[in-house]
């Protein structure tokens, strides 16, 4: 009884789904690979490149994607989120390359407190009250 336990328990393991705690921003999700992330940046027109990389480009550019954009720790690219200009950085893992964190720059907030608001409330709709922690 014992071995049929312990051999039924290592099946369910194998089989069964992970749990998995990742973080989702928009189309990206962390885990996902390097490959993925250039598949989708060229499936929705993204103009992503390696940090460090300066460029204007509004739309998937595959002059961007070189063998340094492969070995690069930090992706990102421009965009508009709630009607302000933002840089979405994707941070890499170590070989092999996996999303491991989204970072979200909003750029030009003049009143924080006016946005903190804004923000609060898509976020409300979105998912619901919310009970403020100190």
């Amino acid at each position: 009884m014992k071995k049929f336990l312990g051999i039924f328990s290592f099946v369910l393991l194998i089989v069964s789904p992970t749990l998995s705690f990742g973080i989702a921003f928009d189309i990206w999700e962390t885990g996902m690979s390097v490959n993925e992330v250039v598949g989708l940046a060229r499936k929705h027109d993204i103009p992503i490149a390696r940090e460090n990389i300066y460029h204007v480009s509004k739309r998937f550019d595959p002059r961007l994607i070189d063998d340094n954009f492969y070995k690069a720790s930090v992706l990102y690219y421009r965009t508009t989120i709630s009607g302000r200009n933002s840089i979405v950085y994707l941070r890499l893992t170590d070989d092999p390359k996996f999303i491991a964190e989204i970072d979200v720059k909003l750029v030009g907030i003049t009143d924080r407190e006016l946005f903190t608001k804004e923000m609060l409330a898509i976020l409300k709709q979105k998912y619901g009250r919310y009970k403020e922690r100190k």
